[in-house]
């Protein structure tokens, strides 16, 4: 199936805004549709049902299908989301790679994934974002990375 969505990610775009969303240290960018919601707007896109997983800021986590720079991760990069985090209802899914840095995906309300943080530090700012349905599942690859991310993680289920 062929791509759906490219997108090119500068690395002038809301520095500030993808620190807070990775926690980091690390000059990141991400895109300015992905603003962080007020409280209100959080609860209500993310309802009041949807609890946190016990010790974290995440509505779900689990290990994600990845590949970073070629080498395929067995135990796959372990991925937390926050739904209900942009004013539009739409996702922040963190992903820890195995060298200990995080990249962000940013996701619209339905689940599908928008764009990514990137940073001049790492070279990622240049990154091509490439996003392709198979099934339920959005394959992301920016970069040299490539993440599997199920609509149910992002969604619910």
């Amino acid at each position: 199936m062929k791509p759906i969505q490219t997108v090119r990610i500068g690395a002038a775009i809301s520095f500030a805004l993808a620190l807070a969303a990775c926690g980091s240290g690390e000059e990141t960018a991400a895109p300015q549709a992905a603003a962080s919601p007020s409280p209100t707007a959080a609860a209500a896109a993310a309802g009041d049902g949807d609890a946190l997983v016990p010790g974290t800021e995440y509505h779900a986590t689990t290990n994600l299908s990845c590949t970073i720079d070629g080498r395929r991760i067995a135990a796959g990069c372990p991925a937390g989301v926050k739904r209900g985090w942009s004013e539009d209802g739409g996702a922040l899914i963190e992903i820890s790679k195995p060298d200990g840095s995080k990249r962000a995906i940013f996701t619209d309300a339905a689940g599908t994934p928008f764009g990514a943080d990137g940073a001049e530090a790492d070279g990622s700012a240049g990154w091509t974002l490439v996003i392709t349905p198979r099934g339920d599942v959005s394959v992301v690859d920016y970069g040299p990375e490539h993440y599997e991310i199920p609509q149910v993680l992002v969604i619910g289920g």
